[in-house]
């Protein structure tokens, strides 16, 4: 590039010099860009990718979102390309009717999103959600979709609503670890035996296992139980309508029995409650306060994680909601108002898994301990499961 000096000559000036020569200015600028864009800007030169690199250590936040059907594709690629960490793990919640092709969600400006993506019209509508989402990920980021009759979702400026019928789609983004500490996520798909979860990863880091199953038969209750009962897991999951997973370990995505998303970190700290079942559950008078609600709420409240990198999971029974309460939104609105800073995403099941757990509380307990003290109950119907994650 040229330049004119007072005199009235040109000169040749080295652009890049100039830039790099403020290094505090590229920071700062570079410190705004979503993920994707920040990893093109180290190919510059070996200043900005130093830059880069010591902003990647400081990047491990959540990201999540939530969208209707009509909207769910553009939105998606909002999302995913604005992620601010890279992902390690994307979980997607869904209506069981929308993990189809594109040509069923109603792609608005087709020709104008198959053009951003330098692809025809043609093959975008025939993808299925898993190869859209695939697209705008790493490859070695993994990819759970989870289908349910109902989801829980919250969107970017923290506004948390359940959809049990109107079709929508969640998303939790957990970033990838830069370095040993944080939050690990490992999916595995059609789990059998407690050895398919421990031998995976550091078993001694396993703070938690989600499971969800598409088949009741399917799932070991054994396998459940110990690893509450054992190794003092936290355990929580569902059994859904079906399910989807692609890793590096399984490069395929194609339809699964049984996922398990286990929770990793000597930094990670969980806690679940059972919210309680109807008073006369099961007869015409069946009923329901929120004040009972509240209260098993405020117990999760009161085991004080830090809400700061937390998320929650919900794991509702297809029969509460607005037609328990008469009205929408009951659970997860007292949840926000305890938990203001925290994430809430999950679904509507047909039946429920999870316990009362504080990992302070059923820490390694001893055998004598565990024979003394009956198992906790795991499987449920009609409930709704807590789960608070997270990383101090």
């Amino acid at each position: 590039m040229a330049t004119k000096t007072k005199q009235g000559d040109f000169r040749e000036i080295d652009v890049s010099q100039t830039l790099t020569s403020v290094y505090p200015v590229v920071e700062l600028v570079l410190s705004f860009l979503p993920y994707i864009d920040l990893y093109k800007s180290a190919r510059v030169c070996q200043l900005w990718r130093k830059i880069v690199n010591t902003i990647k250590l400081k990047r491990n936040s959540l990201g999540f979102s939530c969208s209707t059907r009509e909207d769910s594709v553009w939105n998606t690629m909002r999302f995913l390309r604005n992620l601010f960490s890279e992902p390690q793990t994307l979980i997607a919640f869904c209506h069981n009717s929308m993990n189809t092709s594109l040509a069923d969600l109603y792609v608005k400006r087709g020709e104008e999103l198959a053009g951003l993506l330098h692809i025809s019209e043609e093959v975008l509508i025939r993808m299925s959600l898993m190869e859209f989402i695939k697209l705008f990920v790493p490859k070695s980021c993994e990819v759970a979709i989870i289908e349910a009759a109902g989801i829980v979702g919250t969107t970017t400026d923290m506004k948390t609503e359940e959809f049990e019928s109107a079709e929508a789609i969640t998303f939790l983004s957990i970033p990838k670890l830069h370095n040993n500490e944080g939050l690990k996520v490992v999916t595995q798909s059609d789990v059998t035996t407690i050895e398919d979860i421990l031998l995976i990863h550091d078993s001694k880091t396993l703070k938690a296992c989600f499971l969800f199953c598409s088949d009741p038969g399917f799932l070991s209750k054994s396998l459940v139980s110990n690893l509450v009962d054992k190794h003092s897991v936290l355990v929580a999951g569902a059994f859904v309508a079906g399910l989807y997973s692609q890793s590096q370990r399984n490069e395929k995505h194609d339809f699964i029995t049984c996922m398990s998303l286990s929770l990793y970190g000597n930094q990670v700290e969980t806690a679940s409650v059972i919210l309680p079942q109807p008073k006369n559950w099961g007869s015409e008078h069946c009923e329901m306060t929120k004040a009972d609600i509240e209260k098993s709420i405020i117990t999760l409240k009161d085991m004080n994680l830090p809400d700061k990198n937390s998320f929650a999971l919900m794991i509702a029974c297809v029969g509460r909601g607005e037609g328990l309460f008469e009205e929408p939104n009951v659970e997860s609105s007292l949840f926000r108002k305890h938990f203001p800073r925290t994430p809430l995403f999950g679904l509507f099941g047909d039946g429920e898994i999870g316990c009362n757990f504080h990992e302070g509380v059923l820490n390694k307990p001893s055998t004598e301990e565990r024979k003394r003290k009956s198992p906790p109950k795991l499987f449920h119907s009609y409930t709704t499961v807590l789960v608070l994650v997270c990383v101090k």
